[in-house]
């Protein structure tokens, strides 16, 4: 492992072992904030889980790749929110009009929000990393 870790790589990291109490939110509490797309899908759900704690060993095993781990897997997150709230939306059938299910719920928006959080810190670190090369 490499020696320096950096701010933004410990946001990461931080970010991903997290991942930890995102679970027990889910599945003991029954709050899903972090993978509100896969809520109907629990299977997939854990097995995104799972997928990002493979990010944090990778992140772990070399620290340098933490921003591009972070961008990759959170603009991942913020497709699959995407589609699935613009299926969701866009399709109109009378179970959504009796229940009114479609809109955005906040758990959504607090799951996007983290997704472009993280975004946002891997992209920062990525251009700071180009203006030393410089």
């Amino acid at each position: 492992m490499e020696s320096t870790v950096n701010g933004p790589t410990r946001f990461m990291l931080l970010y991903y072992a997290g991942t930890a109490i995102f679970m027990m939110l889910d599945y003991v509490l029954g709050i899903n904030v972090r993978l509100t797309f896969l809520d109907p899908y629990p299977v997939w759900r854990m097995a995104y889980y799972g997928f990002c704690f493979v990010c944090l060993a990778l992140i772990l095993w070399k620290p340098s790749w933490a921003a591009f781990i972070g961008i990759a897997e959170s603009l991942l997150t913020m497709s699959l929110i995407v589609i699935s709230t613009a299926a969701r939306v866009l399709i109109v059938s009378d179970e959504m009009i009796e229940s009114g299910r479609g809109f955005v719920t906040m758990p959504e928006m607090i799951n996007a929000g983290i997704a472009f959080l993280v975004v946002y810190v891997g992209y920062m670190r990525n251009m700071r990393n180009v203006q030393g090369d410089r």
